[in-house]
């Protein structure tokens, strides 16, 4: 018989209990679901927020925003007239002394003020001027002649025209809002467990 002059050689390892493996195991798996929930919840909430930005700049520019006149103020239009799409409308007071008496379209309407704070209206008659009337004068002569040559001299004033202002479009919040700085923050934190618990 041959002897075997290898020497022989043992493995000797350490085994971790089975109770520590197995709630390793299931506590990572935990926080893996955490943070896939957690991703997901920030996910939304930044979605939901920039839906409410997309439908409140939907609603301050032309043709949607205009209101002929606006509901709960009858003495303020915001008028699309000669705007383009896109554009935000102008304002029109009739709380504005200088549009008192003046008339302007909006949508498709003409529209009146007839006095200071008053609704705005589409009766056109109750901001018409009355057309001025020439007043005669007579002119004395310096011949010996007994005539006199008449003079008409015309008076008229300019009917003040609605101007109309720019409404200022709110500047888009940039940054980081406070869900994502938290969903953020929250998980890292998970990360940083993990990795240590692994440890």
């Amino acid at each position: 018989m041959e002897q075997n002059n290898q020497p022989s050689f043992n493995v000797v390892t350490t085994n971790k209990p089975s109770k520590n493996t197995k709630q390793g195991l299931i506590i990572g798996a935990l926080v893996v679901v955490f943070l896939a929930i957690a991703v997901v919840a920030g996910v939304i909430l930044v979605r939901q927020q920039q839906d409410i930005r997309e439908k409140a700049e939907a609603v301050l520019v032309c043709p949607a925003a205009e209101a002929c006149p606006v509901a709960g103020d009858p003495t303020l239009l915001k008028s699309c007239y000669s705007a383009d799409a896109g554009d935000s409308p102008r304002d029109i007071s009739c709380s504005t002394i200088t549009n008192v008496g003046a008339t302007t379209f909006c949508g498709s309407t003409n529209f009146c003020c007839p006095s200071l704070g008053a609704s705005w209206t589409t009766d056109l008659t109750m901001c018409s001027t009355p057309s001025p009337t020439p007043t005669l004068t007579p002119t004395p002569s310096a011949t010996a002649t007994a005539s006199a040559t008449p003079t008409g001299t015309a008076t008229s004033s300019a009917t003040p025209q609605a101007t109309g202002s720019a409404t200022p479009v709110p500047i888009p919040v940039t940054g980081m809002s406070w869900p994502t700085i938290v969903g953020t923050a929250v998980g890292i934190l998970v990360i940083i467990g993990s990795i240590l618990l692994v440890l």
